[in-house]
Formats: structure tokens, C-alpha cells, sequence
């Protein structure tokens, strides 16, 4: 009779198939998490790539092709769009670009998922918008 009272086989599988369901979830929220933190440091690592790239040569057109490629590891494809912005620099009257002038490069992009919604209420499809600023140094070219 005591050894019916006492006979626990197959506790320890339903302990762990509950246990097992919350860690799995949460060893899922830190991959996406990472994933986000990787996506912001990518776009600011383009738009950074891409401010250093337009202040060397503000008239190349593969300076945007520079900036996807730098970031598109982490973003989801077709989400990369990078946009340079100049300013006049003080003393700069020409119509084209000039040393001293300053440009804004401003990254947007979505980063990647893990493809299925671990927190209800996350927002899966949040853009991602970095920017940098840098000085035109040179413009030989255009």
C-alpha cells in the first residue's frame, strides 16, 4: 500500500515539459533580442561607413552600394535604403560641393527575425534610423 502512495513515475516529465515550454521562450527572446542589438550597431557602423564615404568622395555613386553592403548582413532584404543630405559649410558659395561643406547620412532599414512571434505585442517590423555626420574633405571628380 505505501509503495502506491509514494509512486511518482512520470512527475519529473511533466515538471520538465513545463519548465522546458518558459526557458525555450526565453532563450528565444535573447537570440531576437541580439538580433536587434546586431541590426542597431550595422546601421550605425553604415551610416557611419557612409558619412566617411560621402566626405571623401560626395560624388560617387557607389557610395550608397558601400553603406547596403555594410549593413545588410543584419537587415532584412529589400529594408536598406540610405540617404546623404549636404549642407553648405560656412564661406562656401559655389553651387557644387565643396571642402567644408558637411554631409548627413541617415541608415534605415528593418532588422532581421527569428520568423515567428515570441512576445505578443513586440513589434517585429520596427525601422531602425541611424545617422552620422561628417565634413567634405574633398571633392577631386566631380
Amino acid at each position: 500500500m505505501r509503495r502506491r502512495i509514494n509512486h511518482e513515475s512520470g512527475a519529473a516529465a511533466v515538471e520538465f515539459a513545463l519548465v522546458s515550454l518558459v526557458l525555450l521562450t526565453l532563450v528565444g527572446v535573447v537570440f531576437q533580442f541580439a538580433i536587434y542589438l546586431w541590426a542597431f550597431q550595422a546601421a550605425s557602423n553604415g551610416a557611419r561607413e557612409g558619412a566617411r564615404a560621402w566626405a571623401v568622395n560626395p560624388c560617387s555613386a557607389g557610395n550608397q552600394a558601400k553603406v547596403v553592403t555594410a549593413v545588410s548582413p543584419a537587415a532584412r532584404t529589400g529594408s536598406v535604403n540610405a540617404v546623404a543630405a549636404f549642407t553648405k559649410g560656412s564661406g562656401n558659395t559655389a553651387a557644387t560641393r565643396e571642402p567644408g561643406d558637411q554631409v548627413v547620412v541617415t541608415v534605415t532599414m528593418q532588422a532581421k527575425a527569428l520568423g515567428f512571434n515570441l512576445v505578443p505585442g513586440w513589434d517585429y517590423d520596427a525601422v531602425i534610423t541611424k545617422t552620422a555626420t561628417a565634413r567634405v574633405e574633398d571633392v577631386q571628380g566631380c
